[in-house]
Parts: structure tokens; sequence; C-alpha cells
């Protein structure tokens, strides 16, 4: 999962500024590209669910984040049920 989640993450990063446009897209766009660029690591340790909203880069992918948080903590769970 984290190869193809990296790689949309560049592209993203690299790209972003080429595909969109409008009033107000010079504007987002530069700040998107900040939060990415401060804050790749916390995508890469799938813990950026925990920061603010505000604060994340690519925030369509919490989801990403919970799921991986679960799944390493669900053994630790389900063990004292075996």
């Amino acid at each position: 999962l984290t190869p193809p989640y990296m790689l949309s993450f560049l592209f993203f990063l690299g790209l972003q500024r080429f595909m969109g446009f409008g009033a107000l897209w010079a504007t987002v766009q530069p700040v998107d590209k900040l939060l990415c660029v401060e804050s790749w690591w916390t995508n890469l340790l799938y813990i950026n669910n925990l920061k603010p909203v505000i604060q994340q880069c690519m925030t369509f992918t919490w989801y990403l984040a919970a799921d991986m948080q679960f799944h390493i903590i669900s053994p630790l769970m389900i063990i004292p049920f075996y």
C-alpha cells in the first residue's frame, strides 16, 4: 500500500499546480503545496490523521492512516481473546 500511496503523493506534490484552474486556484495551490512540504513525513508514517485538518496534506487520505493504525493495534486487542 505504501509505494502507490507515496507515488500518488509525489504526483500530487509535483503536478498539482498544472491540474487546476479558476479564480481561487492561484491562492489555494501554494498553501496546499506548503503543507505537503512541511508535513510529508506524517503521511509516510500514516499519522497524518492525528494532526488538525487545517494542517494536513492530502486530507482525503485520513482513512489510510486510520486503517493502518487499526491494523497495527488490532493484534494487541485480538491476542487476549485467543
